[in-house]
């Protein structure tokens, strides 16, 4: 067990994610914000030193960092962030009392986010198949399945203000995760060696998990970096302010589009490279 790679890389992620998430007090309070961020740094470049010398490391770098395999894994990073921008928003936007949210019940609340269940679970399947019953097909909808992450935060980004483009969105993101869930991750696999796909699958689903982990940093960060005074039952609270929820979404929408020129890039790559061996990262 690789003891002292588990323990850098832990260090390294709680502390950009502590880093992150005193973004917003930089003015107020910088130390809280330059010092996890100079441990993380510090602890990645030991992580990394550790990894290269490790018997039998937590991380091959040697597979990691191949071109076509960083460029999948850095997308799915951007999409776990996506991904969680919409988890953690989506239910402060619908409850929020007008007008800095939608004010909802606690039951239409949350059926703003059941069009994305029911549209991952639709095509989930229907994409898994298509990939699998037909060679090379993950390659062909990998752009268009980060397009359509693309176009979905675009909707909210104009029709945020109403139910029914929140569900409109949310049921194409469904379709999106779905996608590329069945192609970047897919496509990584196929090109690692048999020996390596447990480690380089796990790999895949870290980057994710750790975007699932920045998304709601980066959502409460910007949520709470301005808020307005609402009275609800004589009782006046400090809600996110309206603005805040736009600049999110075009934040989002600006990942988004970023992902899809990583998708292009990957997808260039991809069709240029053979599978790797146990040979090539041993």
């Amino acid at each position: 067990m690789d003891y002292k790679g588990l323990v850098t890389l832990i260090v390294t992620i709680v502390s950009f994610l502590v880093a992150i998430t005193f973004i917003g007090s930089i003015a107020t309070n910088l130390p809280a914000f330059v010092v996890p961020l100079i441990i993380g740094t510090v602890f990645l470049m030991l992580f990394m030193k550790v990894e290269r010398r490790a018997k039998s490391p937590l991380v091959n770098l040697k597979l990691e960092l191949n071109r076509t395999i960083l460029t999948g894994n850095i997308i799915m990073l951007m999409y776990g962030i996506l991904e969680y921008i919409l988890i953690t928003a989506t239910p402060k936007l619908g409850s929020a009392p007008s007008p800095s949210g939608l004010g909802l019940d606690p039951l239409h609340t949350g059926f703003l986010q059941l069009a994305f269940g029911l549209s991952t679970m639709i095509f989930g399947p229907v994409f898994g198949l298509m990939v699998a019953k037909r060679k090379g097909y993950n390659l062909k909808l990998l752009v268009p399945g980060i397009v359509i992450t693309a176009i979905s935060f675009l909707i909210l980004v104009f029709f945020h203000s109403s139910s029914a483009g929140i569900n409109a969105s949310l049921f194409i993101f469904g379709m999106a995760s779905a996608l590329i869930s069945n192609t970047v991750i897919v496509t990584i696999i196929s090109f690692t060696p048999v020996e390596y796909t447990g480690v380089s699958s796990a790999a895949t689903n870290m980057m994710r998990i750790i975007g699932g982990a920045i998304g709601p940093v980066i959502t409460t960060v910007i949520l709470t970096s301005a808020t307005i005074s609402v009275t609800v039952d004589n009782v006046a609270k400090s809600y996110p302010s309206p603005v805040t929820f736009d600049i999110l979404y075009m934040v989002g929408a600006a990942m988004a589009v970023a992902s899809v020129f990583l998708a292009i890039r990957m997808k260039r790559l991809a069709t240029k490279m053979t599978p790797l061996t146990a040979e090539d990262i041993a």
